[in-house]
């Protein structure tokens, strides 16, 4: 393994610690707890698989990709704490954005189930990417959601959200790579760990203090009846527009 792999390595950890620190100091553990639970998980995961005497233990390979596949669920939890501070639990918003967000998760396995997996494609490089398209989606239809009803995201969310979205971007196109177009694997192979750090650099500077989410202004409640009534209206013509596409 080339030096500069443990020098990446060394700052991420680095960070992870900062983040860990400033967590604790910042009582900021209790708010995003899926989140730093994902933050253990890489730490660990980090060191041991650069130790040499794992490197060259045969069954390397398959536990890398199964430790990966995990490490890849596990970020549906970071999504989840950016949805529970965007729209926290006492927000009149909630069951609405987990509706909408519940039904392009739905959407969105249907189509990966009626796509299936090609025959030329790697199993779990496919799963990888289903993920990491499916987690990338949730985020940002959580930002769009937010967008739309105007509610404002602290500092702390969109660092997560942001530092999140440009590691998965940078996780399809290297698993594409890997499995689609070869030549494109050697030189990602070295800006992918990179777009590792970065996020966790992009975490660091965003949570080292809390920001809780911007407070909006106080909506009347004509006006937030006229929000919620709007939002029932174009959500009814759902099942009117499905029809019209089958019949067609």
């Amino acid at each position: 393994m080339y030096p500069a792999w443990y020098v990446n390595v060394g700052f991420s950890i680095l960070l992870q610690s900062l983040l860990f620190w400033r967590g604790f100091r910042c009582g900021l553990l209790r708010r995003y707890p899926f989140f730093y639970s994902y933050l253990i998980y890489t730490a660990l995961w980090s060191v041991i698989f650069s130790l040499p005497v794992f490197i060259n233990h045969p069954a390397y390979s398959r536990a890398y990709w199964r430790s990966h596949l995990f490490a890849a669920i596990l970020r549906y939890g970071i999504a989840a704490d950016v949805y529970r501070s965007v729209f926290p639990a006492d927000s009149p918003l909630r069951k609405r954005a987990a509706t909408v967000i519940l039904l392009m998760l739905l959407l969105l396995a249907a189509a990966f189930w009626l796509a299936g997996v090609d025959n030329n494609s790697n199993p779990w490089f496919d799963a990888l990417r289903k993920i990491a398209l499916s987690v990338a989606a949730l985020i940002i239809v959580i930002l769009g959601l937010a967008r739309y009803y105007g509610v404002g995201i602290g500092r702390n969310a969109w660092g997560i959200a942001a530092g999140l979205l440009i590691f998965m971007g940078s996780e399809l196109v290297h698993l594409s790579a890997m499995d689609l177009y070869p030549q494109l694997a050697n030189p990602w192979s070295y800006v992918h760990p990179l777009a590792f750090v970065f996020m966790i650099f992009t975490w660091t500077l965003s949570l080292w203090n809390y920001h809780p989410n911007r407070q909006p202004s106080p909506l009347s409640q004509i006006q937030l009846s006229g929000l919620l009534s709007e939002w029932h209206d174009r959500w009814t013509q759902v099942p009117e527009v499905l029809r019209r596409l089958v019949k067609q």
